[in-house]
């Protein structure tokens, strides 16, 4: 009965260390020979003739020299690294993910115009979607603050 609880247990963790989570991404990589942990997993050894054998489907990446137009590269000409050689990370050109990220960073807000324009040319996404984001971001923050400040009064009570 432990023994089947254990090779249970052990196919869960497996599968976790072969999935990648993004912002609105989860991707389970199959046949992933070595990319996360560098071990040839047993799959690999016995159904594929070499470990680079499976090549994975890349994300969407804008097509910079189709600005102003907001376009995206063909799936044939997409990269699946990074000019560095590395993978790319997995939301480099997901909106909502930047957005979020550029926020934090301050590096975009809602009264800097220039900003929205810039994210808009290098994400490939209209500016009216980037405002209306920034909007609801806005909107989250300030529901944030009232239930912080509601739990306090209720605290103090």
């Amino acid at each position: 009965m432990i023994d089947k609880f254990l090779q249970s247990f052990n196919l869960v963790i497996n599968c976790l260390t072969h999935v990648q989570v993004g912002e609105l991404y989860l991707e389970y990589m199959k046949g992933d020979c070595q990319q996360n942990s560098g071990v040839l997993y047993e799959f690999c050894t016995k159904f594929l003739p070499s470990k680079d054998s499976l090549h994975h489907v890349p994300r969407p990446m804008p097509d910079e020299t189709n600005l102003p137009d907001l376009k995206y590269l063909p799936f044939d000409q997409t990269p699946s690294t990074s000019p560095e050689g590395r993978p790319r990370e997995i939301d480099d050109y997901q909106p909502r993910a930047q957005i979020k990220r550029h926020v934090e960073e301050g590096k975009l807000a809602l009264d800097d115009s220039e900003s929205i324009v810039e994210f808009s040319k290098t994400f490939a996404v209209p500016e009216t979607y980037v405002r209306k984001y920034l909007e609801h971001l806005q909107y989250l923050a300030v529901k944030k603050s009232k239930r912080k400040d509601e739990r306090k009064r209720q605290r103090e009570t």
